[in-house]
């Protein structure tokens, strides 16, 4: 069996609480009940990133409960820790920028 099956979620956003990454995790929390996928959030912030899935579940158009979606932190600045969110996950969106 490859490792992939063996990941702890399909897809983390990763700088989800940025202007892009919130973007992302508004469209994935609209259509992810369907597609039936594990998936989490990381960035630096766990206040920012509770706050980001907090407002996204308050304009969800569906009725699923994405505040208790896992929260990873990582920080580009930090190696190990980008390293340790990669081995967790099949598919890493990465939403970090400028």
């Amino acid at each position: 069996m490859s490792r992939e099956k063996f990941r702890e979620f399909d897809m983390v956003i990763f700088g989800a609480s940025g202007v892009t990454g919130y973007y992302v995790l508004e469209e994935i929390a609209n259509c992810v009940e369907a597609a039936e996928i594990k998936w989490a959030v990381a960035g630096r912030n766990i206040k920012n990133l509770r706050e980001a899935l907090d407002t996204v579940q308050d304009y969800s158009r569906k009725n699923i409960d994405i505040t208790s979606i896992p929260i990873i932190v990582a920080d580009v600045e930090n190696s190990s820790s980008i390293i340790e969110m990669c081995k967790r996950t099949k598919l890493l969106l990465n939403c970090v920028g400028p």
